[in-house]
Parts: C-alpha cells; structure tokens; sequence
C-alpha cells in the first residue's frame, strides 16, 4: 500500500500483506489467508476498515470474485481507481484484468514452444545427461558424502 496515498485521507494502514501465491481457481482464499483474514475483518467492520490494494488485479484477477465482494457489500479500495469508483469501472476493470491473466498465461506457454521449435534445448544445462561423445566428464560442484555402515556424515568415526 502506498503511504502516500493514504496520508491525505482518513484511512490508517493496519496490516500488511504480502502476495506469495497467485489467487486463482476455488481455494483461491484459502492459499492467501491473510487476504481471507482481512475480508473477514472488512465484512464484520464495514466501511470502517476496508480492504485497501494498490490495483485491482493485486486483489484478484477473477471478474465473479470481485463482483462477489461488491455484491456482499465487502468494502474495499483500489488505490489506482480511488475510493468512489462505479461499480460499472470496477467490472471493467477487473474484466480487463481477468483478459490480461489470459493473455499473460498464452504468452508463457507459447515461448518455451516456440523456442523448442526453433531447436534451442530447453531447462537447466547442469541438470542434463551429457552426450556419450563428450570428451570431458561434468565437474561436480560440490563433494558427495556416502555414508558408511560404521559412520554418517555427522559422526566421528569409530576407533
């Protein structure tokens, strides 16, 4: 949340979350719940503590979702659109963002097959088997430790 937008106003910042999972599907709220826990405040309190995000798709990126929270009457504020927006805006936008997880989930898809089709190998290459014809074995980047019958990696040995 940005300080700035809240030091002109009447609001004061409680709590804050930090997004970790994407928010998508059924269990979106029980994968991020902090953002159910602040709901949960927001629908007991009202207007008093809403649920304040910097964009609308932080919030989420699903249009039945955001209708949802309008429809119970759950306050909460898109610092980009501001505190009185129409609910008509916040349809579109969030309708606009639920577009752009769609195209963002296109674009990651079809990069890794289209470099696949140019020929380029994809992964890590320290992950894959060498070629039989390769003059020089792998390095190894770190020593194995294989334990003994009579000791583990940790123990001193016996005497």
């Amino acid at each position: 949340m940005c300080p700035r937008w809240i030091d002109g106003r009447e609001f004061e910042q409680a709590d804050k979350c930090k997004r970790r999972t994407p928010g998508k599907g059924v269990d979106a709220l029980d994968r991020r719940p902090q953002l159910a826990a602040s709901l949960a405040v927001a629908r007991r309190n009202g207007k008093a503590t809403p649920v304040a995000v910097a964009k609308l798709e932080r919030l989420s990126r699903d249009v039945h979702f955001i209708n949802g929270l309008m429809a119970h009457k759950t306050p909460f504020i898109s610092t980009d659109l501001g505190p009185d927006v129409e609910p008509f805006l916040l349809h579109l936008y969030a309708a606009l963002a639920e577009k752009e997880r769609a195209v963002i989930s296109q674009r990651t898809k079809a990069a890794p097959a289209a470099a696949k089709a140019r020929g380029q190998i994809l992964g890590n290459p320290r992950l894959r088997p060498m070629p039989a014809s390769s003059p020089t074995p792998p390095r190894r980047l770190a020593p194995t430790l294989t334990p003994t019958s009579s000791c583990l990696p940790f123990e001193k040995p016996r005497l």
